[in-house]
């Protein structure tokens, strides 16, 4: 395990900490999720539509209370500040761990996300069942693709409806 992967911990508090902290989503974050969200360097390379704090809230809420296969969403900090979102999709009929994530273009290109996802399959591993992490990436991000390279995914699909996007997955 590399040792940078103990500067990223989970913890139940939201400001104070320093260095990477995942946190799980409360709905006072949706503000500044939002906000990063509808940036051009992620909504271009996410979904590609604006959202509101109660609509990314809204939709939070009802994928989380699902019966089946529940999500889980942590907010992602850095030195207390929000820079983004990490989701976790257990897919158990499949086997799987689906992974959507985004971060701020103020920090992109700083190598977080590659820290990120590399903790989130370090997270996966815990999850009982489950032999591969699955993570879609649109053609146009490229920095996404290198980020999932570079932490061992590998090319599985390439889906062109509705959107032209690539499969990447992990197997653990």
């Amino acid at each position: 395990m590399p040792k940078w992967l103990d500067w990223i911990y989970i913890s139940n508090e939201s400001k104070k900490e320093t260095g990477m902290v995942l946190t799980p989503y409360k709905k006072e974050d949706s503000v500044e999720l939002a906000r990063i969200r509808n940036t051009d360097g992620v909504r271009k390379t996410y979904l590609n539509r604006r959202t509101t704090p109660d609509k990314l809230h809204d939709n939070h809420t009802r994928d989380m209370e699902s019966k089946v296969d529940p999500w889980t969403f942590y907010t992602v900090r850095l030195d207390g500040k929000i820079i983004g979102e990490v989701g976790i999709h257990v897919l158990h009929k499949t086997r799987e761990c689906r992974i959507p994530y985004y971060l701020d273009p103020d920090v992109h290109g700083k190598g977080y996300g590659t820290m990120l996802i590399g903790k989130v399959i370090e997270m996966c591993r815990t999850i009982k069942n489950i032999d591969k992490i699955s993570a879609y990436v649109i053609k146009e991000n490229i920095a996404s693709q290198r980020v999932l390279l570079k932490n061992g995914f590998k090319l599985k699909k390439v889906i062109t409806y509705p959107t032209y996007q690539y499969m990447y997955e992990y197997k653990l």
